[in-house]
Protein backbone atom coordinates (compact mmCIF):
# COMPACT_ATOMS: atom_id res chain seq x y z
CA UNK A 1 0.00 0.00 0.00
CA UNK A 2 1.56 3.16 -1.39
CA UNK A 3 0.92 6.39 0.94
CA UNK A 4 1.57 9.59 0.09
CA UNK A 5 0.60 13.14 1.67
CA UNK A 6 -1.59 15.22 -0.19
CA UNK A 7 -3.01 18.95 0.39
CA UNK A 8 -6.37 18.36 2.26
CA UNK A 9 -8.03 20.26 -0.47
CA UNK A 10 -7.11 17.71 -3.27
CA UNK A 11 -9.71 15.37 -1.96
CA UNK A 12 -13.35 15.80 -1.61
CA UNK A 13 -16.13 13.62 0.63
CA UNK A 14 -18.17 11.51 -1.09
CA UNK A 15 -21.36 13.47 -1.47
CA UNK A 16 -23.74 10.38 -0.54
CA UNK A 17 -22.01 8.46 2.56
CA UNK A 18 -24.44 7.07 4.61
CA UNK A 19 -22.23 7.25 7.84
CA UNK A 20 -23.01 9.97 9.98
CA UNK A 21 -20.05 10.65 11.66
CA UNK A 22 -20.22 14.54 13.04
CA UNK A 23 -20.13 13.14 16.89
CA UNK A 24 -17.04 11.19 16.55
CA UNK A 25 -14.98 14.45 14.53
CA UNK A 26 -14.25 15.71 18.16
CA UNK A 27 -12.87 12.37 19.48
CA UNK A 28 -11.41 11.47 16.31
CA UNK A 29 -9.06 14.60 16.12
CA UNK A 30 -8.40 14.42 19.98
CA UNK A 31 -7.00 10.95 18.76
CA UNK A 32 -4.65 12.13 15.87
CA UNK A 33 -3.53 15.05 18.17
CA UNK A 34 -2.40 12.59 20.82
CA UNK A 35 -1.15 9.32 18.60
CA UNK A 36 -0.95 11.07 15.29
CA UNK A 37 -2.60 10.53 11.91
CA UNK A 38 -1.87 6.27 12.33
CA UNK A 39 -4.65 5.25 8.90
CA UNK A 40 -4.57 7.10 5.63
CA UNK A 41 -7.33 8.21 4.10
CA UNK A 42 -8.56 6.16 1.35
CA UNK A 43 -9.60 7.76 -1.82
CA UNK A 44 -10.44 7.11 -5.54
CA UNK A 45 -8.80 8.39 -9.19
CA UNK A 46 -10.84 11.03 -8.91
CA UNK A 47 -9.76 12.29 -4.95
CA UNK A 48 -13.51 11.12 -3.45
CA UNK A 49 -12.88 9.47 0.00
CA UNK A 50 -13.77 6.07 -0.55
CA UNK A 51 -12.96 5.58 3.62
CA UNK A 52 -12.08 8.03 5.94
CA UNK A 53 -14.46 10.94 6.29
CA UNK A 54 -14.40 11.10 9.71
CA UNK A 55 -11.15 11.34 9.59
CA UNK A 56 -10.74 13.97 6.93
CA UNK A 57 -13.35 16.06 8.78
CA UNK A 58 -11.34 15.63 12.31
CA UNK A 59 -7.96 17.29 9.93
CA UNK A 60 -10.23 19.95 9.14
CA UNK A 61 -11.26 20.90 12.56
CA UNK A 62 -7.28 20.38 13.74
CA UNK A 63 -6.52 22.96 10.48
CA UNK A 64 -3.76 20.30 9.01
CA UNK A 65 -3.24 21.39 5.12
CA UNK A 66 -1.65 17.70 4.18
CA UNK A 67 -3.04 14.14 5.35
CA UNK A 68 -2.04 10.93 4.30
CA UNK A 69 -3.58 9.25 1.47
CA UNK A 70 -3.62 6.10 -0.39
CA UNK A 71 -5.71 5.48 -3.59
CA UNK A 72 -8.06 2.63 -3.98
CA UNK A 73 -7.09 2.65 -8.17
CA UNK A 74 -7.77 0.00 -10.72
CA UNK A 75 -10.86 -0.94 -9.66
CA UNK A 76 -14.27 -0.93 -10.64
CA UNK A 77 -16.93 1.51 -9.21
CA UNK A 78 -19.19 -1.51 -7.74
CA UNK A 79 -16.02 -2.72 -5.72
CA UNK A 80 -15.70 0.98 -4.37
CA UNK A 81 -19.27 1.34 -3.74
CA UNK A 82 -19.24 -2.34 -1.43
CA UNK A 83 -15.61 -1.17 0.67
CA UNK A 84 -17.06 1.89 1.42
CA UNK A 85 -20.26 0.23 3.27
CA UNK A 86 -17.91 -2.69 4.33
CA UNK A 87 -15.49 -0.75 6.35
CA UNK A 88 -18.08 0.11 8.19
CA UNK A 89 -20.64 -2.29 8.50
CA UNK A 90 -17.84 -5.24 9.16
CA UNK A 91 -16.50 -2.96 12.66
CA UNK A 92 -20.34 -3.29 14.03
CA UNK A 93 -19.88 -7.29 14.11
CA UNK A 94 -17.03 -7.59 16.09
CA UNK A 95 -18.43 -7.48 19.64
CA UNK A 96 -15.95 -6.95 23.13
CA UNK A 97 -15.26 -9.52 25.46
CA UNK A 98 -16.52 -7.28 28.42
CA UNK A 99 -13.94 -8.48 30.71
CA UNK A 100 -10.89 -7.96 28.72
CA UNK A 101 -12.01 -4.45 27.82
CA UNK A 102 -12.70 -3.62 31.85
CA UNK A 103 -9.09 -5.01 32.81
CA UNK A 104 -7.52 -3.11 29.83
CA UNK A 105 -10.21 0.51 30.39
CA UNK A 106 -9.02 -0.66 34.64
CA UNK A 107 -4.81 -0.72 33.43
CA UNK A 108 -5.15 2.65 31.59
CA UNK A 109 -7.24 4.49 34.38
CA UNK A 110 -4.77 3.17 36.88
CA UNK A 111 -1.82 4.38 34.27
CA UNK A 112 -3.33 7.92 33.00
CA UNK A 113 -5.69 8.22 34.99
CA UNK A 114 -9.21 8.55 32.88
CA UNK A 115 -10.02 6.60 29.70
CA UNK A 116 -10.78 9.86 27.66
CA UNK A 117 -9.32 9.19 24.49
CA UNK A 118 -10.48 5.74 24.58
CA UNK A 119 -13.97 6.91 23.76
CA UNK A 120 -15.26 5.15 26.90
CA UNK A 121 -16.52 7.56 29.79
CA UNK A 122 -17.19 6.36 33.62
CA UNK A 123 -20.91 5.94 32.52
CA UNK A 124 -19.54 3.45 30.35
CA UNK A 125 -17.33 1.84 32.56
CA UNK A 126 -20.52 1.24 34.50
CA UNK A 127 -22.70 -0.22 32.47
CA UNK A 128 -20.02 -2.47 31.84
CA UNK A 129 -19.79 -3.38 35.14
CA UNK A 130 -23.41 -3.95 35.46
CA UNK A 131 -24.01 -0.37 37.94
CA UNK A 132 -26.15 1.26 35.28
CA UNK A 133 -28.93 -0.45 37.26
CA UNK A 134 -28.14 2.30 40.30
CA UNK A 135 -29.29 4.81 38.51
CA UNK A 136 -32.57 3.38 37.15
CA UNK A 137 -34.58 6.06 39.48
CA UNK A 138 -33.75 8.95 37.62
CA UNK A 139 -35.64 8.02 34.88
CA UNK A 140 -38.52 8.08 37.23
CA UNK A 141 -38.18 12.05 37.43
CA UNK A 142 -39.59 14.02 34.51
CA UNK A 143 -37.79 15.89 32.05
CA UNK A 144 -38.29 18.41 29.68
CA UNK A 145 -39.39 17.63 26.02
CA UNK A 146 -38.23 20.19 23.50
CA UNK A 147 -40.54 20.64 20.67
CA UNK A 148 -40.29 24.24 18.50
CA UNK A 149 -42.83 26.93 19.33
CA UNK A 150 -41.95 29.17 16.74
CA UNK A 151 -38.91 30.34 14.17
CA UNK A 152 -35.30 29.26 15.02
CA UNK A 153 -33.86 32.31 17.27
CA UNK A 154 -31.16 34.33 16.62
CA UNK A 155 -28.18 33.41 17.94
CA UNK A 156 -27.69 37.06 19.13
CA UNK A 157 -31.15 36.44 20.90
CA UNK A 158 -29.92 33.40 23.14
CA UNK A 159 -27.40 35.56 25.22
CA UNK A 160 -27.52 39.05 27.21
CA UNK A 161 -23.67 40.41 27.60
CA UNK A 162 -24.38 44.24 28.82
CA UNK A 163 -23.75 43.28 32.58
CA UNK A 164 -20.58 41.53 30.89
CA UNK A 165 -19.24 43.98 28.34
CA UNK A 166 -19.63 47.02 31.32
CA UNK A 167 -17.51 44.86 33.62
CA UNK A 168 -15.15 44.14 31.23
CA UNK A 169 -14.76 48.00 30.25
CA UNK A 170 -14.65 49.26 33.64
CA UNK A 171 -11.79 46.46 33.95
CA UNK A 172 -9.92 47.38 31.37
CA UNK A 173 -10.03 51.13 32.53
CA UNK A 174 -9.09 50.35 36.13
CA UNK A 175 -5.23 50.48 37.03
CA UNK A 176 -5.16 46.72 37.82
CA UNK A 177 -1.80 45.02 36.82
CA UNK A 178 -2.73 43.51 33.70
CA UNK A 179 -2.28 39.58 34.78
CA UNK A 180 -4.90 40.81 37.40
CA UNK A 181 -7.06 42.26 34.33
CA UNK A 182 -6.86 38.94 32.31
CA UNK A 183 -7.91 37.02 35.17
CA UNK A 184 -10.52 39.44 36.14
CA UNK A 185 -11.85 39.19 32.53
CA UNK A 186 -12.03 35.61 32.72
CA UNK A 187 -14.16 35.40 35.57
CA UNK A 188 -16.59 38.23 34.20
CA UNK A 189 -17.66 35.66 31.79
CA UNK A 190 -19.99 34.43 34.48
CA UNK A 191 -22.25 37.83 34.40
CA UNK A 192 -22.81 36.77 30.39
CA UNK A 193 -26.88 35.92 30.82
CA UNK A 194 -27.84 33.02 28.87
CA UNK A 195 -32.11 32.80 27.73
CA UNK A 196 -32.72 29.46 28.09
CA UNK A 197 -36.10 29.42 26.71
CA UNK A 198 -34.11 31.15 23.38
CA UNK A 199 -31.83 28.60 23.34
CA UNK A 200 -34.28 25.66 23.77
CA UNK A 201 -36.11 26.83 20.79
CA UNK A 202 -32.92 27.30 19.20
CA UNK A 203 -32.11 23.78 20.15
CA UNK A 204 -35.18 22.35 18.62
CA UNK A 205 -34.28 23.52 15.22
CA UNK A 206 -30.29 22.63 15.23
CA UNK A 207 -29.17 19.69 13.57
CA UNK A 208 -28.03 16.29 15.47
CA UNK A 209 -23.78 17.23 15.42
CA UNK A 210 -24.87 21.12 16.90
CA UNK A 211 -27.63 19.85 19.56
CA UNK A 212 -24.88 17.31 21.05
CA UNK A 213 -22.55 20.08 21.30
CA UNK A 214 -24.93 22.39 23.00
CA UNK A 215 -25.73 18.93 25.49
CA UNK A 216 -22.30 18.40 26.14
CA UNK A 217 -22.04 22.55 26.88
CA UNK A 218 -25.05 21.89 29.34
CA UNK A 219 -27.18 24.30 27.58
CA UNK A 220 -29.61 22.08 27.48
CA UNK A 221 -30.32 19.03 29.22
CA UNK A 222 -31.75 16.13 28.00
CA UNK A 223 -32.17 13.94 30.52
CA UNK A 224 -31.51 13.91 34.63
CA UNK A 225 -29.03 10.54 33.84
CA UNK A 226 -27.04 13.21 31.93
CA UNK A 227 -27.27 15.90 34.69
CA UNK A 228 -26.48 14.01 37.52
CA UNK A 229 -23.40 12.19 35.81
CA UNK A 230 -21.85 15.38 34.27
CA UNK A 231 -22.24 17.21 37.67
CA UNK A 232 -24.82 19.69 36.46
CA UNK A 233 -27.54 19.38 38.76
CA UNK A 234 -26.34 17.60 42.48
CA UNK A 235 -29.05 15.19 44.14
CA UNK A 236 -31.46 17.33 45.70
CA UNK A 237 -33.64 16.13 48.85
CA UNK A 238 -36.75 15.02 46.43
CA UNK A 239 -34.24 13.04 44.16
CA UNK A 240 -33.20 11.58 47.80
CA UNK A 241 -36.82 10.81 48.54
CA UNK A 242 -37.58 9.22 44.93
CA UNK A 243 -34.87 7.17 45.70
CA UNK A 244 -35.55 5.87 49.32
CA UNK A 245 -38.68 5.18 47.67
CA UNK A 246 -37.85 2.79 45.45
CA UNK A 247 -35.34 1.55 47.14
CA UNK A 248 -35.84 0.73 50.21
CA UNK A 249 -32.95 -1.28 51.11
CA UNK A 250 -30.69 1.30 49.74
Amino acid sequence: MDIEQRSINSIRPYPKNPRRNDAAVTQVARSIENFGFRQPIVVDDQGVIVVGHTRYKAAQSLGMTEVPVTVMSGVSQSVIDQYRIADNRLNELAEWDDDLLLEELGNILRDVGDTELTGFTGADIDRLKGLDDVRDYTTKVDTPIYKPKGDRPDLAELINNEQHDRLVAAIDASECAEEVKAFLRQAAQRHRRFDYEQIAEYYCHADAATQRLMEASALVIPDIDTAIENGYVQMTDTLKQIFNRDHPDG
